[in-house]
């Protein structure tokens, strides 16, 4: 068995792996930490999935490339290689409070230097997350002055983009330009970066707290208008990743957003995809 110890979104995570062969991506290197006191625990198992996990759904008819039942009061999940299979390809069993996950993945994957936990990893942490008072939300985030500032945005709309922008600013830091992780802390809402954004360089183990919503799309002319919280809620719950499939999960993801929104004003931000948009948003940002 060989222990990596990393910590993401504030939890420290214990990754028991068969041996050296079994790597993890790259993108999880910012995120490694020395301390091995971590109370949540992976162990990657180095023998076959066991027989008694396979699919009970035609996987070409899922509305998404995983399937999650329930065993014993324990949460399984699994993961086709492809649809039409009827064995998965990656398998977990967590427990009930979240605080150990088994991982199995099929032989032929560990034959090889693999990367076990793509896919699998943001399910199982954002079931996690979720029993933690966190959320992973589709959006950029920024980080200015030691606060964070939320830029959700559907795919095309314009994340990358103002990460890119927001990058040539000296005194800004980008925390992601894709997925990062809300959590909730005593009264604030912190904001944490995440290994699952696309380039190394907006991979970061950083955080702060949450100051500001601001629903990014493209625009003719820079203009920020402030949102109400029956909009925000509905725009939010579009840009969150909510693999639940149980009333109660549901219930308690919306519950998070809610809470969020009541303490974090929130705003529609029409940008040019130039440097005025930093410009407009460092003087407009002062005035809120």
């Amino acid at each position: 068995m060989e222990p990596i110890f990393i910590s993401i979104g504030g939890i420290a995570l214990q990754i028991n792996r068969p041996d050296h062969s079994t790597c993890l991506e790259n993108s999880y290197l910012p995120f490694h930490i020395s301390s091995d006191s971590s109370a949540v625990i992976w162990h990657i198992h180095s023998e076959a999935i066991p027989h008694n996990f396979a699919l009970t759904q035609n996987t070409s008819a899922l509305l998404r490339n995983w399937e999650t039942t329930s065993r014993d009061g324990k949460k399984v999940f699994l993961i086709p290689w492809e649809p039409g299979d009827t064995s998965p390809w990656k398998t977990a069993l967590m427990e009930e409070e979240y605080d150990r996950a088994d991982i199995w993945i099929k032989r032929r994957e560990l034959e090889t230097i693999s990367f076990p936990l793509s896919t699998l990893d943001l399910l199982l942490f954002s079931h996690l997350l979720l029993s933690r008072e966190g959320i992973i939300i589709h959006a950029a985030a920024v980080k200015i002055n030691d606060e964070a500032f939320l830029f959700p945005a559907a795919s095309g709309s314009g994340k990358s983009t103002w990460a890119d922008l927001s990058s040539t600013m000296p005194s800004w830091s980008v925390l992601g330009e894709d997925k990062i992780i809300m959590r909730k802390s005593g009264d604030d809402y912190l904001i944490f970066g995440t290994p699952w954004n696309p380039r190394p360089e907006f991979q970061k183990a950083d955080s702060a707290p949450l100051r500001g919503i601001f629903f990014l799309h493209h625009s003719p002319e820079n203009q920020i208008v402030r949102l109400n919280q029956f909009f925000t809620i509905q725009e939010m719950l579009q840009q969150a990743f909510m693999p639940f499939n149980e009333r109660d999960e549901l219930d308690r993801a919306v519950s998070i957003l809610e809470d969020a929104i009541c303490r974090v004003p929130s705003y529609s931000f029409g940008f040019r995809p130039d440097q005025s948009a930093v410009v407009y948003f460092s003087l407009k940002n002062k005035q809120l």
